[in-house]
């Protein structure tokens, strides 16, 4: 594809077909050849007229970064990221870069920082209308909240997530769901209720074949 685009001279499809190639590389493990394929996709996007292609692999060229233990990088990209998606309107790109963030903090154990960018991206997700970025956020929430050894707070927000979950319709994610609960009981002691809770998931898991 990237040959005949090339030759097609279509920026934008060229753009594209690069940031394609650098997440199968992501996917691969090799993130010095992901990170030139974004790098390309950002150059041929900066010369389409469409203003969110010159910017668009910037998130996973972020990601990349942050594979390859570059984190300070990730985090500018991210950030540059997030600030070309806002002058764009691009408000579900905008939480989904937040979230990125949030989870670096939490892998820094930056409590504060965390909170902040989950907080930014649950905001964002509600104004793009993006329920499953939304529960994504709350989802996020919980995890810091049962960081923080908050576990009342953490398990009102699983449950929260979990029945979104269910009327969202993607059984991956209602699975992961029940697993949370399932892994809050366990990790608190109460291992009836975590198999309960894992049984649950692994119906669905066997209803729709996963």
């Amino acid at each position: 594809s990237k040959s005949i685009f090339l030759n097609l001279g279509d920026e934008k499809l060229i753009s594209e077909a690069y940031n394609e190639i650098g997440i199968a590389y992501l996917l691969l493990g090799d993130y010095k050849t992901a990170s030139i394929a974004f790098q390309s996709a950002l150059k041929h996007g900066r010369n389409s007229t469409i203003i969110g292609m010159s910017y668009m692999a910037e998130i996973n060229l972020a990601k990349s970064q942050l594979k390859a233990g570059e984190i300070i990088s990730a985090q500018m990209y991210a950030e540059h990221y997030i600030r070309q998606a806002l002058e764009d309107e691009k408000y579900e790109s905008v939480a989904n870069a937040y979230s990125f963030l949030g989870q670096i903090a939490l892998d820094k154990n930056q409590e504060k920082r965390a909170r902040y960018c989950f907080k930014k991206q649950f905001n964002y997700a509600k104004i793009c209308d993006a329920p499953f970025t939304a529960t994504r956020a709350i989802n996020n929430e919980a995890i810091l909240a049962f960081m923080s050894s908050n576990y009342d707070e953490s398990l009102v927000l699983f449950q929260k997530v979990l029945n979104q979950r269910k009327s969202q319709g993607f059984h991956f994610y209602t699975c992961e769901a029940y697993m949370n609960i399932a892994n809050y009981h366990l990790q608190t002691g109460d291992s009836i209720k975590g198999s309960l809770y894992i049984d649950s998931c692994i119906n669905i898991e066997k209803k729709h074949n996963l």
